[in-house]
């Protein structure tokens, strides 16, 4: 009876270490099993455990007719689940000749936290590889590429001065393109009278991620304008086999405009905008006065209308507004009117009160009644 209590508490003591034991899966992938010559391939082996400090460890991957390209071990934590990650090795694959392939995979093993390693046995992975088309040449890209140039600006922004050093800027990004078949851009530029190269100075970044293998080449140019005029710079062109699309694919990328003037010339361009800046203030400065001006003889005019004493003085007040404006001298009432109608638009108001001024210009009026003619006038000027 003893005896079998003791087998029946060992037994649930092994059953739940086995509950409590870290949980863990492997699967491993091809990105695609349908390929181009020379079109990246993503062999990845994913470890998904609930063991914090598992590890995958791996042999070097050793595959004829293919480029391979080790990726970083990476580990990724799990957004929907607390204690889950995810163990990444792999590899890119480039398929140099067409044909199908059985890829082993090398040894790999899974490091639990505690215990032995256990040696992963994985599927042999299928891969068929298209041979290319026949207008596509060795040496062309496979995958994507783009491409950037710039010039850094002169004194004068695009302007530089003949015989001065500046920099071009040529940058090329290759996504999913074998290293080796990196387009040489730089052939496409050539010296000419107008123009002096320089050795380049060239700057290189490999991204290498589960995601692909990215290539930037980053090449500065010191050139020198010889002449005056427009920069010469080639239009960069390159092309490429898009796997994703089946087909030829061109990129392009114009230099920006850029002028180079010697100093001399600079000096004068310099001088020219100097005075017509100069001509462009002394022109306004010319109008400006005229306004002041003008404004300063309204108020002279507007102040005699507010001082007439009688029907005489205030006719000659608008005499002295009509000749502050430009209007025709001496004009009657009527022509007045029509003057300042030109230039402010309809107004019955002032009509009515240059009506009445008319109507009294030789009789003697009271100083109320002027005054109320002034007081409209002026409410209308």
């Amino acid at each position: 009876m003893v005896r079998f209590f003791l087998l029946f508490i060992l037994f649930a003591l092994s059953n739940a270490q086995a509950d409590d034991a870290p949980q863990w899966n492997v699967e491993a992938k091809l990105s695609s099993t349908n390929v181009w010559q020379r079109q990246q391939v993503i062999l990845s082996v994913e470890a998904t455990t609930t063991d914090e400090f598992a590890r995958l460890e791996t042999q070097a991957l050793e595959l004829s007719n293919f480029e391979v390209i080790e990726l970083p071990y990476t580990t990724l934590n799990s957004e929907t689940e607390k204690n889950k990650r995810t163990i990444k090795v792999g590899w890119i694959l480039f398929p140099l000749v067409a044909g199908r392939y059985e890829i082993e995979l090398p040894k790999i093993y899974y490091r639990p936290s505690s215990g032995q390693r256990q040696k992963l046995k994985l599927p042999v992975k299928v891969l068929n590889v298209k041979v290319l088309p026949s207008y596509v040449p060795p040496t062309m890209p496979v995958g994507k590429v783009m491409i950037e140039n710039s010039l850094e600006s002169g004194k004068f922004g695009r302007l530089h001065t003949t015989k001065t050093l500046t920099n071009w800027n040529i940058k090329v990004i290759t996504n999913g393109v074998l290293p080796q078949t990196m387009p040489p851009v730089l052939r496409q530029i050539k010296m000419n009278p107008a123009l002096e190269i320089l050795p380049e100075t060239t700057l290189q970044s490999i991204s290498k991620t589960f995601a692909g293998f990215e290539n930037t080449a980053h090449y500065q140019l010191p050139i020198k304008a010889l002449k005056s005029g427009k920069l010469s710079l080639p239009q960069l062109s390159i092309q490429y086999f898009d796997p994703q699309d089946n087909m030829l694919k061109k990129v392009n990328s114009q230099p920006p405009k850029h002028w180079a003037l010697n100093r001399y010339l600079q000096l004068l361009l310099a001088m020219l905008v100097l005075m017509f800046i100069l001509l462009a203030l002394f022109k306004g400065y010319k109008k400006i006065s005229a306004m002041v001006r003008k404004q300063k003889n309204i108020r002279q005019a507007k102040t005699k209308i507010k001082q007439a004493g009688n029907t005489t003085e205030l006719r000659n007040a608008l005499k002295h507004y009509a000749q502050v404006n430009g209007w025709q001298e001496n004009s009657t009432l009527e022509q007045w009117l029509r003057n300042w109608q030109s230039q402010n638009g309809e107004n019955n108001k002032i009509a009515s009160v240059l009506e009445h001024l008319q109507s009294v210009q030789f009789e003697e009026v009271s100083s109320y009644y002027l005054d109320d003619i002034k007081m409209e006038l002026l409410k209308s000027l």
